[in-house]
């Protein structure tokens, strides 16, 4: 924890805005002191589901309202060597089951807000893990590049037209993630690809995976690993 700095400003009398301010923080740790901390509830049982690692370099967080439903709110910071556990299938999972994504050695820098943001991500000598959608769940990420923008329902992508299937009204309805210069080396080849997927707000109580639209390059891939990414 040396150097490490936490500056948290709760609403004051006739405010309802509140900020954080963090620095240097050690993510393991924090999970670790979490029940010693005066975190929310919710915060303290995401820490233990999701068993964070890293540091985070630094971290602006601004609101307004409460910290689960706010009104408004703004963040932006970075974090190195960040890592996170997958969610767990159910035992009787079947082949459309999907669980949370994990990752280790991810790098990134973001600024975001109710809006929309932006984050540049990298990947140094980490791994992938994508329960659902692979047999062998794990790939290891020698090295991983990408820029990302997302943009909530009912404002403008600016990097993506709409797909031909969608009017350009109806598609800013829908949560937004586009991601593009993405460049993978795997221990299989090397990938690069752009794309967007989209969320149908409508469609976010059925866990429906939503929609993808990925154009891809194989580099360079061992032939009898093809199978896998596809």
């Amino acid at each position: 924890w040396d150097g490490a700095q936490l500056d948290v400003a709760w609403p004051a009398r006739n405010t309802d805005q509140s900020a954080v301010r963090l620095a240097n923080i050690n993510l393991d740790v924090l999970r670790q002191l979490s029940d010693s901390l005066p975190l929310p509830a919710a915060l303290r049982s995401e820490l233990g589901a999701w068993r964070p690692t890293g540091y985070i370099n630094e971290l602006q967080l601004d609101w307004q309202g409460s910290l689960d439903k706010p009104r408004q709110w703004h963040t932006s910071g970075s974090a190195t060597e960040l890592g996170w556990a997958p969610g767990q299938l159910r035992s009787n999972a079947g082949d459309k089951d999907l669980a949370r994504p994990g990752a280790q050695g991810v790098g990134v820098q973001w600024r975001g807000s109710a809006e929309g943001g932006s984050a540049q991500v990298s990947v140094t000598q980490g791994q992938l893990t994508l329960p659902g959608v692979w047999q062998a769940p794990t790939v290891a990420l020698p090295s991983l590049q990408a820029n990302v923008v997302w943009s909530a329902p009912g404002h403008v992508l600016a990097t993506q037209d709409a797909p031909a299937a969608w009017t350009a009204n109806d598609w800013q309805q829908l949560w937004r993630v586009a991601f593009d210069n993405v460049q993978i080396t795997t221990p299989d080849g090397q990938v690069s690809a752009s794309g967007v997927w989209a969320q149908d707000p409508q469609q976010a109580s059925t866990n429906a995976a939503g929609y993808l639209r990925l154009d891809a390059g194989v580099n360079l891939l061992a032939v009898n690993k093809l199978a896998r990414y596809l």
